[in-house]
């Protein structure tokens, strides 16, 4: 799916393509919505498999962001395959759960709920990064997930599971 030409003032992500694999259809929705104020163009996928088989298929996109709990192919799994044959896309894993990250690679995070600000700022310097460096791998963080949020246009809430 294609998102519309808004702009969020400071942070044009314009021309970029992402991905945004997640099994729940409202926040596919509101991060679709969030990333099209900057300009994206955003494919969603309703799981991993689905995700994964569309990279396989070839389609061209800059960034991955992937739900960490999802049935079957989970966002681990994606960190996983990707890193293994597209290493040269960022993905960033979303969940409400940051505790379930425990042990696994270090990845760059971002904690449900977010606002739009964090998104934008997280998906606009890793794509910077990888812009500067193309092939090099990239030294990923953590988004801090705990840090107090102010409050910001756009909220994202995960329903009750």
């Amino acid at each position: 799916m294609t998102a519309g030409p808004n702009h969020s003032p400071g942070c044009d992500l314009g021309g970029t393509c992402l991905l945004v694999i997640d099994d729940e259809e409202g926040v596919r929705r509101v991060v679709r919505r969030m990333l099209a104020e900057s300009g994206c163009r955003v494919l969603e996928a309703a799981n991993g498999i689905e995700g994964l088989l569309a990279l396989e298929a070839g389609v061209t996109v800059d960034l991955v962001l992937t739900d960490l709990a999802m049935p079957r192919v989970g966002g681990l799994a994606v960190v996983e395959v990707l890193g293994r044959r597209r290493p040269e896309i960022p993905v960033v894993l979303m969940s409400g759960d940051g505790a379930a990250l425990r042990g696994a690679p270090q990845v760059p995070f971002l904690r449900k709920p977010f606002t739009s600000d964090e998104l934008h700022r997280l998906v606009a310097e890793l794509l910077s990064r990888a812009r500067r460096a193309p092939g090099a791998p990239l030294p990923l963080r953590a988004a801090a997930p705990e840090a107090p949020r102010p409050h910001d246009r756009t909220r994202y809430r995960p329903s009750a599971r």
